[in-house]
């Protein structure tokens, strides 16, 4: 425990090779001991500084799978659901959509019979968004629509700002403001108990950015009485935007997260026909 603390602060500070350090002494130790489980869990912490951190998605499912077998063979139904939901991830992020859905679909049956909602959320939002840059966008909304029926206050947010994506890109006006400015009061929520929980602020800032793109805010806010926004209101709009992610990039500056967000954010930037979130991208990347 004491290692794989050590680890974890390493981790949250962005000191990847210390935190590798420390979770491959865990390792070593829960193989000595015949700690199963620890192994699993530990291979699991490796693989994620190789994608969130380091950005080496290659590297990051080698350890995956490793820790998939592991959990497997001891029947640690959670961690099983929770590493192929990873595993999901890393085929999103080398473009391989039906490898990312069939692990995602498999996580999420896992979850299903174990009652585990945050990482039945989770596999739906991630299906979700292969069916999103397929161009799927009615195989996406049923999926994203899924997700939402759950309640996970980790990934709430996420979840209500990719359903704005989609539907903005259906043409669905209403339903994307509404989804953005959910998201929006989600991240809020948690940010205000949690200020450097970096997920909320980029899922914010993919929420400012879809309301600035938004044509009809009628109600939102007194700022847009008539329902029109003024050259300033979207200033503001992607002013707040900008300012979130770079909050965001300062926390989290690291190679996989980036890549991550910019894959969302360049899913939205199909709505900006008009270019107004030309200067979002650098934050997005932290550049």
């Amino acid at each position: 425990f004491f290692l794989t603390g050590l680890g974890n602060r390493y981790k949250a500070m962005g000191e990847t090779n210390k935190a590798i350090e420390f979770y491959e002494q865990a390792l070593v130790i829960s193989h000595e001991i015949g700690n199963r489980e620890g192994e699993g869990i530990q291979l699991n912490n490796i693989g994620t500084i190789y994608h969130d951190l380091i950005g080496d998605t290659q590297k990051a499912l080698e350890y995956y799978e490793q820790a998939l077998i592991v959990q497997r063979e001891i029947s640690n139904h959670n961690y099983e659901s929770t590493i192929l939901g990873n595993i999901a991830e890393c085929w999103l992020d080398l473009r391989e959509f039906q490898k990312a859905i069939l692990s995602f679909r498999e996580a999420e049956e896992i979850a299903h019979s174990i009652n585990y909602s945050v990482e039945q959320q989770f596999a739906y939002w991630g299906i979700a968004q292969a069916n999103l840059i397929q161009n799927e966008l009615g195989e996406a909304r049923s999926t994203i629509e899924a997700a939402l029926d759950y309640d996970a206050p980790i990934y709430n947010h996420d979840t209500s700002a990719l359903y704005g994506i989609i539907v903005l890109r259906q043409g669905d006006e209403v339903a994307a403001r509404g989804a953005f400015v959910r998201a929006i009061g989600q991240a809020d929520e948690i940010l205000s108990k949690t200020a450097e929980f970096y997920s909320a602020l980029d899922a914010k800032g993919l929420a400012l950015c879809g309301l600035a793109l938004v044509k009809d805010l009628t109600g939102l806010t007194e700022s847009y009485p008539d329902g029109k926004e003024s050259e300033e209101d979207l200033s503001g709009l992607v002013n707040q935007a900008i300012e979130t992610f770079r909050k965001a990039r300062k926390i989290a500056p690291h190679a996989g997260v980036v890549k991550s967000m910019l894959r969302l954010f360049d899913e939205l930037a199909k709505c900006d026909s008009e270019g107004i979130l030309k200067d979002v991208r650098k934050a997005v990347e932290g550049s």
